[in-house]
């Protein structure tokens, strides 16, 4: 029996379930004073959205995906698999695969069109609202706090562990992970880029970042380009003899 059979068995009926949340929905509408803040419940129950309810939310829904995909893995005939859990939670299978790919053809376009549409729809605010693309404030806020606390986490966990694999990778990069093998990755990535910059500057002689101390900084040494970097450090000097 997986998570959601078990929570769902501890309530005689489906009705139970819902009347139960209802109660409490309503008692915390009525008495927003009563809001249980920094807990889940204080976060649905009572669609709270100050930073503790979002914090609690978040830890919640993280903690729900690692349990929940490893419930699907350990068990090939869960009744998830090719359903919408199976793809919220990033089941590896076939089956959720398909689905999720069905969702992004299908049905996630509509929705999110209707979530941009609304301001007053509860998903702003929410995880689900920034998966979905958002860029309302309440949504920014979300994935603000959520990249912040998964940054974190992460970086405490890599200067405790040296073997981590995620060394010299992107995410020990965007953790800005201090240890030689991340920095040499993001030196690398960076190299790369800069090489993919100069190769479209010398194809495309039109390019308009040609004439730019971007184009000079990529590597670019044109007539343009050597140009914008001469008249740009001239400008310098005079704003510095100015402040002098």
């Amino acid at each position: 029996m997986n998570w959601n059979q078990r929570y769902a068995a501890s309530f005689d009926s489906i009705e139970q379930q819902k009347a139960i949340w209802a109660a409490l929905s309503e008692k915390y509408r009525n008495n927003p004073n009563l809001i249980p803040h920094g807990t889940l419940t204080g976060y649905t129950a009572g669609a709270c959205r100050c930073k503790d309810c979002r914090k609690a939310g978040l830890e919640y829904e993280r903690e729900y995906r690692i349990r929940s995909r490893q419930e699907l893995e350990d068990n090939p005939d869960d009744p998830r698999h090719g359903a919408y859990v199976g793809a919220r939670v990033g089941c590896p299978c076939d089956k959720c695969r398909a689905f999720a790919k069905e969702m992004r053809d299908n049905y996630i376009p509509g929705y999110r069109e209707k979530i941009f549409s609304d301001l007053s729809n509860p998903l702003h605010g929410t995880m689900t609202g920034v998966s979905l693309g958002c860029n309302c404030g309440a949504c920014k806020e979300v994935e603000k706090i959520y990249l912040q606390n998964y940054l974190s986490k992460t970086l405490n966990e890599l200067k405790i562990n040296s073997n981590d694999p995620r060394h010299g990778t992107s995410t020990g990069v965007h953790a800005k992970c201090p240890c030689e093998k991340c920095r040499n990755y993001s030196k690398s990535i960076a190299d790369r880029t800069k090489q993919k910059l100069l190769e479209q500057l010398k194809k495309d002689p039109d390019d308009p970042r040609h004439g730019t101390r971007f184009g000079y900084n990529s590597g670019c040494r044109c007539v343009l380009c050597t140009k914008a970097n001469t008249d740009a450090a001239r400008e310098r000097r005079k704003n510095k003899d100015k402040v002098k």
